[in-house]
């Protein structure tokens, strides 16, 4: 299964798993049933989650039921009785204004929050300046960086481009690091990492 699955849909997987774990930390097979789908949804709904969100987490569930029933761990897959919507509207469109943004970003310069709160923070903002997904910002290298010199007159000037592929597409983004504050969140990233002993390509 791993080869035919993104790293991310992977990573969805197990962090599914380790949800379930905190609701009900033991479970066996023929206590997967639609009553137990059914009272799933409910403590979702209850712990503040988007219908969005709640409905991707039980097609992942479905997908690895599916995987148990085909090695006919269980008999029948109790999603066979219980539906799935799409929801295509967006349940929350506000957005933040540059003036909110603004805060944010004081709030991280000004070391307000400790340091696990304080990277949190600083992954949002990234992601808010870039628009990638955690996932693609999160996987951010230095071979991602690309020089570009732009010349001007007599003057040249040397930036970054971060590039690599969309984690759900595969096609490929340039984006360009012009601004002082997103190289120092990028470079803050990285070092974190470093520090964290993962893996700097």
């Amino acid at each position: 299964m791993k080869s035919a699955r993104s790293q991310g849909t992977m990573d969805n997987y197990h962090n599914l798993i380790n949800k379930m774990k905190e609701w009900k930390p033991t479970l066996i097979f023929n206590e997967i049933t639609l009553e137990y789908v059914r009272r799933f949804h409910d403590y979702e709904i209850k712990t503040g989650n988007q219908l969005s969100t709640i409905y991707k987490k039980h097609a992942n569930f479905k997908f690895l039921l599916g995987l148990a029933q085909n090695k006919e761990y269980i008999d029948k897959n109790p999603y066979d009785k219980f539906e799935i919507k799409k929801i295509t509207k967006a349940q929350n469109s506000d957005i933040l204004t540059e003036e909110e943004l603004k805060i944010l970003q004081t709030a991280y310069d000004s070391n307000k929050y400790t340091e696990g709160k304080k990277e949190v923070l600083r992954d949002f903002l990234f992601s808010c300046y870039t628009s990638l997904s955690y996932a693609e910002f999160y996987n951010a290298t230095y071979d991602d960086l690309k020089p570009v010199t732009l010349k001007k007159d007599k003057s040249e000037a040397t930036y970054y481009l971060l590039t690599n592929e969309r984690q759900k597409t595969g096609v490929m983004y340039k984006i360009p690091i012009v601004s002082n504050i997103v190289e120092q969140l990028l470079e803050r990233m990285i070092t974190t990492k470093t520090k964290n002993g993962n893996q700097i390509k």
